[in-house]
């Protein structure tokens, strides 16, 4: 029951604002975006087995970016997560609750696991194990609020050191393969760091542990084996998901801290040395620990414990301690990518289990011992205040602090409260795991509630008009996607619509090369797109059919694209989903070009990596002119290859001689941010800026919320994507744009290479469209691509559907190859006559993974078989002997 403190005290301040669990950046557009799809996914189950049709849910999802694979895309974010599904299940129509609920179960459960493991490992008072489960909690539950989904590993992580000290114990393998099944099945991502972890946790024990060598070696061959079988078990999901990891665009990606593989910055150490006297985490490299002021004490006390039995507890809490400060252990246990702490729970276990050691032995101190602690805990506020203060909780940790010192000198000198000091001590510890989440959600001090979404500011998000229309009018049937003009991510899997936004974690390597080739302005982040930018070239190549906006000035749409009704636009040279290439252009030769003449040449020829037999190979034609422009600048010092910028929203005025009647581009080459300052803590963001470009007519020297806009960031931030410059679609004006505005948010230091605005040719972009033949026989379905095409001559037929190995295609019944196309796409070479099209998606590497599972059921079945018989017939002979 301890353990429900910390969530309704936290509650209160969420249900009394009318704000929802969901955080305004990962939880809006992530976790809270999965759990719909959840939902969706529940429906289409549900309807499968009233129809008849469950074994004909899709695998590959067009709702998912331009379309992805939902076992692999999601699996970070508990896709098949019992818990995720029975909160959704509890209230399918009332989303908020069961984001809510899922939080609240996950929290309970890892106060939950710590309990078993503790009682397992150590033999104590129920109370002293219920109070290190709620510290457990406590310590992690900002990470669950922001990030429920990525808190998988932290409710398991107590759960699977259980099941390791139970096979070194009772030589049981079941229970740590049975949880390995469990976590590569809901979560491989981080289930993959906690291998790792417990790896380590199983080296300090058998360092502490009195065994032979032989003896160790047995046990890690036994925890290596349930390890194998967890794994092999849940082989169905977890081959996917290794497949769709190693064909990520985090491989290899060098982002966040890159200074140094061994040691942070020496501010990150010092806030870190702070932050273990504060109620709320840091979140410097994503490192969270809140802490109470017993917890504190605890780990003053166990620096003055001697002897043997103490020093595994040591061992664990400082290994623990120090791979959060080394960069190169971040970025290993981050898979890779950028050095992170994410998986900072361990340090809160060994703290709660330092709690629950010596908690007992606060109450029986001497006063040399007292006065020991006192004099830790005062060097330790002096050198917390002169590094940086605990002034941001307004120093209600160091008051709690003094208190609880206090307190203890009172329980072990006072015989009055002597003989109630266990009893004083846990109510302490709730009394601080109350006042430590008020400190962190009061406005007046950590006010952790403006990070979350109002409930009313959350459904208007997944609800917006301009999709509610989309849906009403559209033909459902037909294959199309839609461009947005807002940046709302990731709502086009929640209102089931084709979109072109992306937000999730995993995407293929594919689509982020598309997106940094053609160095889209709407790539926010490595994994983040908002968009095509409204470009009618690639708005073709991706088969959007319509264009919404919740403008009401309805602004920026693109040309080529009537009014349907307000906010609603249709492409009036829509080309369908497919379509053929009479020619054929090389990536290397299109990497020549400028990134708009880029985009332009891939209307000319099909965009491949190598040539294709038969198929006519083209020079692309360049369809973008430059155009002369003088600079005006405002705030902004321009040299020829630095801008530097002196106040906020200082700007460059492009100028032209005449107004520019057509489609207008802006080129920023090779522009790059600056880092500001590399010995900073918080390098999450590193130094970034957002930069806001707009045509200007005469006159109008507005800034509205309907500019174009970039995020630049520096290569320190844990999201940079390596783009050599950003482009930005600009629209076309009746009356012709007087001049381009280009305004920078905030004082920032920039290289480039040239600044280039282009106007694009209407008349060649429409020649080169006239060459184009839709196919408008080609239907596409769930995982199936189907229909007929005649051609005159040797062509590709592209199909605007993202690439993966998961797709074969069969023409006339005989299998063939699909090229990759245009960066992202696919395509298949075709010869002259009409022909039977046929393609199949199958998640790649799942036949292997349930062959490998079925496999390893029917191995562990065989086992138990002949392991019951073996010990029957041991029983029988014991028997006769006895006879």
């Amino acid at each position: 029951m301890l353990l429900i403190i910390p969530i309704f005290v936290m509650d209160s301040y969420f249900s009394s604002g009318k704000i929802s669990y969901a955080q305004n950046t990962d939880g809006l557009g992530q976790h809270y975006a999965a759990l719909q799809y959840i939902r969706e996914y529940q429906h289409k189950i549900v309807n499968g087995i009233a129809n008849g049709t469950l074994f004909q849910i899709p695998h590959f999802c067009y709702t998912l970016g331009q379309g992805a694979d939902p076992l692999t895309t999601l699996n970070a974010y508990d896709f098949l997560d019992p818990i995720c599904w029975i909160s959704v299940a509890l209230f399918p129509n009332r989303l908020t609750r069961s984001y809510k609920l899922m939080i609240w179960i996950k929290v309970f459960l890892s106060g939950e696991a710590f309990c078993l493991y503790s009682n397992y490992i150590r033999k104590t008072d129920g109370w002293r194990t219920a109070m290190g489960g709620l510290l457990y909690s406590f310590f992690n539950i900002e990470y669950f609020f922001y990030f429920p989904n990525f808190m998988h590993g932290c409710y398991l992580f107590p759960v699977i050191l259980w099941s390791i000290e139970v096979l070194m114990k009772e030589n049981r393998k079941a229970p740590l393969a049975a949880v390995t099944f469990y976590s590569f099945l809901t979560n491989y991502y981080f289930f993959y760091s906690n291998v790792i972890l417990s790896m380590v946790y199983l080296c300090i024990r058998l360092l502490c542990k009195k065994s032979t060598v032989s003896e160790n070696i047995q046990i890690c061959k036994n925890v290596c084996a349930a390890y194998l079988v967890g794994g092999l078990l849940s082989g169905v999901v977890l081959f996917p998901t290794v497949h769709a990891f190693l064909n990520n665009y985090r491989i290899g990606l060098t982002t966040g801290y890159i200074e140094s593989p061994f040691l942070y910055p020496m501010n990150f150490y010092k806030q870190l040395f702070v932050h273990l006297g504060k109620f709320h985490g840091m979140f410097a490299y994503l490192t969270v620990i809140d802490g109470i002021p017993l917890g504190l004490i605890c780990l003053f006390l166990l620096i003055m414990q001697k002897g043997n039995q103490w020093k595994i507890m040591k061992i664990a809490t400082v290994s623990s301690l120090l791979i959060m400060c080394i960069p190169l252990c971040g970025r290993v246990l981050n898979g890779f990518a950028y050095a992170a702490n994410r998986w900072s729970y361990p340090f809160a276990l060994a703290v709660a289990m330092v709690y629950v050691g010596l908690v007992d032995k606060l109450c029986k101190l001497e006063k040399k011992q007292l006065i020991v602690l006192t004099m830790m805990v005062t060097i330790y506020m002096c050198i917390a205040h002169s590094i940086g203060g605990n002034s941001s909780d307004g120093y209600s940790y160091d008051v709690l602090l003094l208190l609880t010192v206090l307190v203890l000198w009172a329980v072990n000198t006072v015989p009055l409260f002597k003989a109630h000091g266990n009893l004083i001590l846990g109510e302490v510890t709730i009394l601080s795991v109350i006042v430590g989440i008020c400190v962190i959600c009061s406005p007046a001090y950590g006010n952790y509630i403006k990070e979350f979404m109002s409930v009313d500011d959350l459904n208007a998000y997944y609800t917006t008009p301009s999709i509610s229309k989309v849906r009403g009018s559209a033909n459902q049937k037909e294959f199309y996607r839609v461009e947005k003009r807002e940046t709302n991510l990731n709502i086009e899997c929640a209102n089931q619509v084709r979109g072109t936004t992306f937000w999730w974690s995993i995407m293929d390597k594919s689509f982020q090369r598309y997106c940094t080739d053609l160095q889209l302005n709407t790539l926010a982040m490595n994994c983040e797109l908002r968009g095509l930018d409204g470009r009618r070239a690639l708005l073709d190549l991706a088969a959007v059919k319509y264009y919404t906006t919740n403008s009401p000035d309805n602004e920026e749409v693109p040309v080529g694209y009537k009014k349907i009704e307000d906010g609603l636009y249709g492409n009036t040279h829509y080309l369908g989903s497919a379509f053929l290439y009479k020619n054929s252009i090389l990536r290397k030769d299109a990497l020549k070009m400028n990134p708009l003449n880029r985009q332009e040449a891939m209307l000319q020829g099909v965009m491949t990596d190598a040539k294709i037999h038969n198929i006519k190979t083209i020079k692309p034609k360049k369809r973008m002119t430059a155009l002369p422009y003088k600079v005006e600048t405002k705030d902004v010092d321009l040299t020829q290859k630095r801008i530097s910028v002196k106040k906020e929203k200082g700007a460059l005025i492009l100028h032209f001689k005449k107004p520019m009647k057509g489609e207008l581009y802006l080129w920023l080459n090779g522009l790059k941010i600056k880092e500001a300052d590399k010995s900073m803590c918080s390098l999450i963001f590193g130094t970034s800026s957002d930069i806001w470009c707009r045509g200007q007519k005469k006159g109008d020297l507005r800034i509205s919320d309907y500019e174009k806009k970039s995020t630049e960031q520096s290569p320190y931030s844990f999201w940079y994507a390596p783009r050599d410059g950003v482009t930005y679609y600009l629209g076309k004006s009746e009356e012709g744009y007087d001049s381009i505005k280009i305004v920078f948010a905030k004082p920032a230091e920039y290289t480039y290479k040239s600044i280039s605005v282009y106007e694009n040719d209407t008349a060649k972009y429409m020649e080169d469209i006239s060459k184009l033949t839709p196919c408008r026989n080609i239907s596409i379905g769930n995982d199936t691509v189907s229909g007929s095409v005649e051609c005159s001559e040797n062509e590709v037929l592209f199909l605007s559907i993202p690439y993966s190995t998961g797709w074969s295609a069969k023409v006339d019944g005989e299998k063939t190859s699909i090229v990759k196309a245009n960066g992202m796409y696919m395509a298949i070479p075709l010869t002259p006559g009409k022909h039977h099209i046929q393609l199949k998606y199958s998640t790649p590497w799942l036949r292997a993974g349930i062959l490998t599972s079925l496999m390893t059921i029917s191995g562990i079945l065989i086992y138990q078989v002949i392991r019951i018989k073996r010990r029957s017939k041991s029983a029988e002979h014991e028997t006769q002997i006895r006879l």
